[in-house]
């Protein structure tokens, strides 16, 4: 019998997992197996895993284990757990990230974007057991390339959400569950702390001023129902329904940082917690709160996975989302059983219809499971207070009304498809297509039966798009707000658990998580104004590890189309594109060493004249003519000659440098430009900035001898303004 820490689960969890995984692995016999666990927050996965490892290096004392996941603090509570399991050396432990490259331990904690960044110094077959924690992500490029790199003897994937917002399934990696344990059948056993559960919904009108709720939408009823609080309000009542608990220790989920903000300046000693802050500084906060220094943490979906803070025994939910992955993981922050508490109490504000509904379901399921159990310990046959082995709900009878509204609500239309059916009709059809299904999808599947009408997706969610969109497909409209764009920074700061940089946003428009990077960029010009405008601090001031500089070389070079100079990352550190130059010095001491570990070394110009004019006949060559003084700007900047000062300052002019050489340059030394290329070079200058070129954006792209300048535009199309019609632009006056 393995040692269980007494903060860990109960054991029988933990036991049916292995046993599962056991079973999985002799099916396997010899040949590489991998297997998917999903268990709820709180029930110990990282230590089911560990005891899994126990048993298989049992007989392969020699082997060697990789854990990996996208979070320094993950990986740290990782290795405790391990350690407490496994015991062992210390030495035999070690960290793989930012901070620390500990290569060759045992049991290595590894980060998924160091080991992509140093992919080829891995062998495929290096480790024997490998375990992905948080497992719902390994569809996204980054962990999938990593993922695939390695053939282990076995794989576990494990999450608490195995469903992701799009139309990607983890089920596809690893097969389906070996092991399921969900939320609402963790509360009916037992096996997560007691929940008290309490819907607030004091402040709602008079039920008889809606005359007739089949005429209203879902919107509508939630404007006619519900009444904002304020703020120091909620408080108040915060304080009322936790007077009895004498050592209180909790979590405020709020909807965004400036209402976190205001909120915490409303609970004495309270503390935010958010991506707008340095990782150090967050880390600290969560620290004092571990040590009893602050009791009350408010945050914006930082803690929605991957935080273990066992003694959490308050839940405060301001943030109305109906997405029920999101729910399970915040509630999850308070479900671990610890010594120090004896239940959970969680306080839900809850604002909308579809909040009442989604948790209503929950409670079912929970109920359900406590009957398939026969461990239900009671309840009210009204259904207004249903208790289980696991807790309770508390809805009163109001809820009960409001949630009879909303089925009246324009939902009984087009066969009587409910909300849930309708989007997993949806999810069904992508998955079938392996695609975001268009319009013209669904009117073929409703024909062949599979899906309903699009009339019932409009009549239940207004178009088409948001179907999709609350179906977590991301079909985003091809047209986007600034409150979309808004919103989509500040999803993407909660996954990456800080700002969101210019590359991200690429990667995220990549996955189709965001829209593309040009359009913030339209809407909000500098980057930074992006970040300010969602609430998010600044990256001006943000610190970059070495591997975060060297992605960022990594990803100019691909923009720039070059090698990028230390100019180049002085005009996009001003825009919160990149990091300054300044910080390349600070990690790397010179940006010629940056480049050296980004391996673009730009080729080292000799300044003695013979080497400079074999510089210039090999420009020459490969041009097949003679260069011209804007060649030479472009050769300089990729590192093949001197710059074209350097030139002047040795030969007295760029020309006598040409002659020098052997060539007979022209007076006018400069290449014909064909229409096609300008009208090329137009469009990729639009690219890069995300709107219509002006006149000076492309005699600053001429500068660095990306483009042509203004003046060669007007020669050639007689202005610039034909030359942007010509490219398929509207000039200025039109656009």
């Amino acid at each position: 019998m393995f040692h269980t820490p007494k903060s860990f689960t109960p054991w029988i969890c933990q036991e049916e997992c292995r046993q599962a995984l056991l079973s999985t692995r002799r099916l396997a016999g010899t040949m590489p197996a991998k297997a998917l666990v999903v268990m709820a927050s709180g029930c110990g996965k990282t230590a089911a895993a560990a005891f899994d490892v126990q048993n298989f290096f049992k007989t392969k004392p020699h082997a060697r284990f990789l854990c990996l996941c996208d979070q320094n603090h993950v990986l740290l509570q990782n290795m405790k757990t391990f350690h407490a399991i496994l015991g062992g050396a210390a030495a035999d432990y070690g960290f793989y990230h930012g901070g620390e490259k500990k290569r060759h331990a045992k049991y290595l904690f590894a980060t998924f974007q160091s080991v992509l960044n140093n992919l080829e110094g891995f062998r495929p077959d290096e480790y024997d057991y490998i375990f992905i924690d948080e497992g719902h992500h390994s569809q996204a490029n980054t962990y999938r390339s990593v993922i695939e790199h390695f053939i282990p003897r076995f794989l576990l994937a494990m999450t608490a959400t195995p469903d992701r917002s799009d139309t990607k399934d983890i089920r596809d990696m690893f097969g389906d569950p070996v092991y399921s344990l969900e939320l609402p059948e963790a509360i009916a056993k037992g096996y997560l702390t007691p929940i008290e559960y309490r819907l607030l919904t004091d402040e709602v009108v008079e039920f008889g001023k809606i005359k007739n709720p089949y005429v209203l939408t879902v919107a509508q009823l939630n404007r006619r129902i519900f009444v904002p609080r304020r703020d120091k309000e909620i408080v108040r009542i915060i304080a009322a329904k936790t007077a009895h608990i004498t050592t209180p220790r909790m979590i405020v989920f709020c909807n965004s940082i400036t209402h976190a903000e205001k909120f915490a300046r409303h609970i004495d000693g309270a503390l935010t917690v958010h991506s707008g802050q340095k990782m150090a500084e967050q880390e600290r906060r969560i620290s004092m709160f571990e040590n009893h220094k602050v009791s009350t943490l408010v945050t914006v979906d930082k803690f929605n996975e991957g935080v273990d803070l066992p003694d959490v025994n308050i839940v405060v939910f301001l943030r109305l989302t109906s997405s029920r992955t999101v729910f399970f993981q915040q509630l999850g922050r308070g479900l671990r059983k610890s010594d120090n508490k004896k239940s959970l109490l969680a306080l839900d504000f809850a604002g909308n219809c579809e909040r009442l509904r989604m948790v209503s379901k929950v409670q079912r399921e929970v109920a359900a499971w406590a009957a398939q159990s026969d461990r239900t310990s009671g309840g009210a046959d009204s259904g207004e207070v249903r208790v289980f082995s696991g807790g309770q709900f508390l809805f009163s009878e109001q809820i009960m009304d409001i949630l009879a509204f909303y089925d009246k609500a324009r939902f009984t239309t087009d066969g009587g498809y409910t909300r849930d059916i309708l989007i997993s009709l949806l999810q069904a059809e992508a998955r079938s297509l392996g695609r975001t299904p268009s319009s013209d999808d669904i009117i073929e599947a409703s024909k062949a039966g599979r899906t309903a009408s699009i009339t019932a997706y409009r009549d239940h969610f207004g178009s088409l798009t948001a179907a999709l969109v609350e179906a977590g497909l991301c079909s985003l409209p091809v047209s986007f707000s600034r409150s979309d764009l808004i919103k989509q920074l500040q999803d993407e700061a909660v996954l990456l658990g800080r700002s969101p940089r210019w590359n991200d946003i690429c990667a995220a428009a990549a996955e189709k998580r965001a829209a593309p990077v040009s359009r913030f960029q339209t809407e909000f010009g500098p980057w930074n104004k992006a970040l300010e405008a969602a609430g998010l601090s600044s990256n001006r001031n943000a610190t970059y590890s070495s591997a975060d500089l060297i992605a960022q070389l990594k990803d100019s070079k691909l923009r720039l189309g070059r090698v990028p100079t230390s100019k180049d990352f002085g005009l996009s550190s001003n825009d919160g594109i990149t990091a300054s130059t300044s910080a390349f010095l600070r990690v790397f001491g010179t940006w010629n060493d940056g480049l050296r570990q980004a391996g673009m070394v730009p080729m080292r110009v000799r300044h003695d004249e013979r080497a400079l004019l074999l510089q210039l006949k090999q420009e020459a060559t490969r041009l097949g003519r003679t260069p011209c003084r804007q060649d030479i700007v472009i050769a300089s900047s990729a590192g093949r000659t001197a710059s074209p000062a350097t030139y002047v300052t040795r030969f007295g002019s760029v020309n006598d440098a040409l002659i020098a050489a052997g060539f007979k340059p022209s007076r006018r030394s400069r290449p014909r430009r064909d229409k096609d290329v300008l009208i090329l070079q137009l469009k990729r200058e639009a690219e890069l900035l995300g709107k219509r070129p002006s006149v000076r954006d492309m005699d600053s792209a001429a500068s660095i001898g990306r483009a042509a300048s203004g003046t060669t535009y007007r020669a050639h199309f007689g202005s610039f303004n034909n030359a942007l019609i010509e490219a398929g632009f509207l000039p200025p006056n039109e656009g």
